[in-house]
């Protein structure tokens, strides 16, 4: 499968918005989406299979810090580099712009995710309680330390 990794923008609001309603139980808006993209702070990328919007990242940088918002991947082709082509692709982003660490939440039971993230040298550093709603559940917080390319 040929993946293509690409910056997304304003644009991009409404597709992202119905791919996530396929992807978590608490989507977020397409209103959501302009905020996050109105933000100079959030980066997104898209992946495209056959011209197709299958997957994205969303991450933010403050400070020298980033964090993951959002990773998703259409169920139906989980499991086939899409996702790994997005954090590949963000930690990369994260590194060039100088970021010494990056970190994310993830529900406790989303153990392909968190194999994955640890996959990429994320740690679990916390356990955020009930941080989830649609169903209650806890998150995993993990953090990547980065060795930026400007050093």
């Amino acid at each position: 499968m040929d993946i293509l990794v690409f910056r997304l923008n304003h644009t991009s609001s409404a597709e992202l918005a119905e791919l996530e309603k396929s992807c978590f139980s608490d989507p977020w808006t397409v209103g959501m989406f302009r905020d996050s993209f109105n933000d100079p702070l959030t980066r997104c990328f898209g992946a495209s299979v056959g011209g197709k919007t299958v997957g994205f990242g969303m991450m933010m940088a403050v400070a020298e810090e980033g964090e993951i918002l959002r990773i998703a991947v259409r169920p139906e082709l989980r499991r086939g580099g899409i996702g790994r082509a997005l954090m590949q692709t963000m930690v990369d982003a994260a590194a060039e712009e100088g970021l010494t660490s990056m970190t994310l939440e993830v529900r406790a039971s989303n153990i392909p995710a968190t194999e994955l993230y640890k996959a990429f040298g994320f740690e679990e550093i916390a356990i955020r309680k009930n941080y989830y709603e649609h169903p209650t559940e806890d998150a995993r917080i993990m953090e990547k330390k980065l060795c930026s390319y400007s050093q």
